[in-house]
């Protein structure tokens, strides 16, 4: 997640890290046919508007994995997040609000609610040292003071 075009941890440089975030309240319930795990941290207390970031994950049995994102700041703020793909992924062209994933050992198909935008982005995959590899990106953007930004993953 970013805020602000800000990572919830400082970098200093390479192996360099100032502030860090923790993670505060995770929570890990089984649910029938199902999990949920959830946190959040406070890592962006440092910008305008003191926003705070939780994350839930929801496995279901049935194939289906659910993200979901909530910011809360005392003034709106510019939030992203992205999913990366593995090279041999091949993306559709997001439609507004869906988009499918095609991989070696079938197909997925991504839906999302509360994210303004989301648009395809080129990314970069390290699988060994001195390895670069390309690999597509979504990035899911959105401008609020309470945002509640969720990615619905579903085999298909």
């Amino acid at each position: 997640m970013e805020i602000e075009g800000r990572d919830q941890i400082e970098l200093w440089g390479a192996f360099r890290v100032g502030r860090r975030c923790r993670p505060r309240d995770v929570v890990w319930k089984p649910l029938d046919g199902a999990f949920e795990l959830s946190a959040r941290h406070e890592g962006y207390r440092v910008l305008p508007g003191q926003p705070t970031h939780a994350r839930t994950f929801r496995w279901r049995d049935d194939g289906h994995l659910e993200l979901c994102d909530r910011i809360e700041s005392s003034r709106p703020v510019r939030s992203v997040a992205r999913l990366h793909f593995h090279p041999d992924c091949r993306l559709g062209d997001p439609d507004g609000k869906t988009v499918a994933v095609g991989f070696p050992g079938g197909r997925v198909l991504l839906a999302w609610s509360g994210w303004q935008t989301v648009v395809r982005e080129e990314s970069f995959y390290c699988p060994a040292f001195g390895v670069v590899r390309p690999n597509p990106c979504l990035a899911f953007t959105a401008v609020a003071a309470r945002l509640r930004g969720g990615i619905r993953i579903v085999l298909a």
